[in-house]
């Protein structure tokens, strides 16, 4: 009898693993993880229980406790461990635990400690029990209907703060927050509207209306430098039919933004471009503010070189998690005499090497570096095989966009919606490889396979999938199947 080829032997590597990964996910216990993660995610998006009065009843820390005891039965966290976004997203966080000892103001980190080891738990968590494209769904789909509830109170429970709008309350009480963390939920609609029919397409392409009206009327300028950002991704991954509707859609958004929006509004978003835009049609109060917006810019640039300067004299432990604010109002106190407000950096990347020096910013940088790469390589590959997962990757590869931008002009080290990124990127990315080797398996002749008996493997070490390349995942691997022997055949060579 021939003995199978070590392409052959992947392939059934990965289809047995399939078939046992699909086992796993179909069953009671593993539904219902999902479906409670699912729910979570829609919890820590929507802040819907922020404003509720039921908020003392603490609902999200109930839901957590549950979920760490589900992804504990299902096996722990060995699985999650093994992407290379969780192992430098732990080692970040462990690294925020290290400088916590050495912080100028200890109590003022405390409280971000806490909040980047909760939310290391929830990426784990994430990354544990998704296994299939319907688990992701579900995941993003919590964070889909998450921002649009978050988008819907903002008709109804808003608030004006300097015209702008924002909640009356809790994590949404920044404009600026609120604008960008409803913005990178939009795309996960439009997946939503793909799997659709023809009724839901029109429902959620209506619902990410409503979260643009409300993203507008934020009136944050860095959320639109993201928004931008988001639409060029969007364009340069985007065929010739779908350039031309998107250029079609930006131009009646500019145009009702232009028409609707309040004259302040409109102004302020002009300063981008000229910060002496004319102010003249603006009644007495908006100039003022708008002037007042113009000074801010400068004050953020202030407070962007004094992140970078503080980063070099604090390069290793940095003054402490969330202690910049505290740590650069003394600075500027010693040397003027006048500490002014207590103002963060505005700028993610500067908070956290200022805040944990150099070693936890370049933690955070491999995190979502890997996390971008490998969305980008998934959505090639799900493109080139016309897989329906492409559309899950485009949506996750424009919010991964536009966070990466947005956070240029935020404080926001230690929020839920990075890690929450980080963790659909990396099972997406879980899902997306189980994807391939299961088409790698439907090209392998069904008669070699049936030769290849359980103990007939040869263990590759690599399969090569074009370009997506990557280890043979430990739980496609079965009983047996090594990790050093090479692979023998390509699939055109068998």
């Amino acid at each position: 009898m021939k003995r199978p080829s070590g392409w052959q032997n992947a392939s059934l590597a990965y289809g047995q693993g399939t078939q046992a990964a699909a086992n796993d996910a179909s069953s009671p216990s593993s539904k219902f993880g999902i479906r409670l993660l699912g729910f979570y995610v829609f919890l820590l998006v929507s802040r819907v229980l922020d404003l509720s009065p039921i908020w003392w009843m603490h609902v999200p820390l109930a839901v957590f406790v549950v979920l760490i005891f589900t992804t504990l039965a299902s096996g722990g966290v060995k699985f999650a461990l093994e992407s290379k976004i969780s192992r430098y997203f732990g080692l970040f966080t462990l690294w925020v635990i290290v400088c916590y000892p050495f912080s100028l103001w200890r109590s003022a980190s405390q409280g971000w400690v806490i909040g980047s080891i909760e939310f290391f738990v929830v990426l784990l968590m994430i990354v544990q029990v998704v296994r299939t494209a319907e688990d992701w769904r579900i995941v993003a789909g919590g964070y889909a209907y998450g921002v649009l509830v978050a988008a819907v109170y903002g008709f109804v429970f808003a608030r004006s703060v300097d015209g702008r709008l924002a909640l009356v309350g809790g994590t949404f009480g920044d404009p600026n927050g609120f604008a960008l963390s409803i913005l990178i939920g939009a795309p996960f609609l439009w997946a939503k509207a793909a799997y659709a029919n023809a009724f839901g397409k029109i429902f959620f392409l209506c619902c990410s209306a409503v979260v643009f009206i409300s993203f507008a009327k934020a009136g944050s300028r860095g959320g639109l430098l993201a928004l931008s950002g988001m639409v060029l991704v969007m364009f340069i991954v985007s065929n010739a039919k779908q350039r031309l509707l998107l250029c079609v859609v930006g131009c009646v958004g500019v145009v009702a933004a232009a028409t609707l929006l309040p004259g302040y509004l409109r102004a302020r978003y002009f300063t981008i471009f000229s910060p002496a835009s004319s102010s003249s049609s603006l009644d007495l109060s908006s100039r003022e503010q708008l002037e007042s917006d113009i000074l801010s810019s400068g004050e953020r640039r202030a407070l962007l070189e004094q992140s970078i300067h503080m980063t070099f004299e604090h390069p290793i432990l940095g003054v402490g998690p969330g202690v910049f604010a505290f740590a650069a109002w003394d600075e500027r106190k010693a040397e003027s005499g006048a500490g002014g407000p207590t103002l963060v950096s505005h700028n993610t990347y500067t908070q956290i090497s200022s805040e944990t020096g150099l070693p936890g910013f370049f933690f955070f940088i491999a995190s979502v570096f890997l996390c971008l790469k490998y969305t980008l390589s998934d959505y090639r590959a799900m493109v080139r095989a016309r897989c329906k997962l492409a559309e899950l990757s485009r949506s996750l590869l424009l919010a991964v966009s536009a966070l990466l931008i947005g956070i240029f002009f935020l404080s926001t080290a230690y929020s839920h919606f990075i890690a929450l990124l980080l963790a659909l990127g990396a099972s997406l990315h879980n899902v997306v490889t189980r994807e391939i080797a299961s088409q790698a398996l439907a090209r392998v002749p069904s008669a070699s396979l049936s030769q290849a008996g359980a103990g007939a493997f040869q263990a590759p070490k690599r399969l090569d999938l074009g370009r997506a390349r990557g280890r043979v995942p430990s739980y496609l691997r079965p009983r047996g199947l090594g990790k050093s022997a090479a692979v023998q055949e390509r699939p055109d060579e068998a």
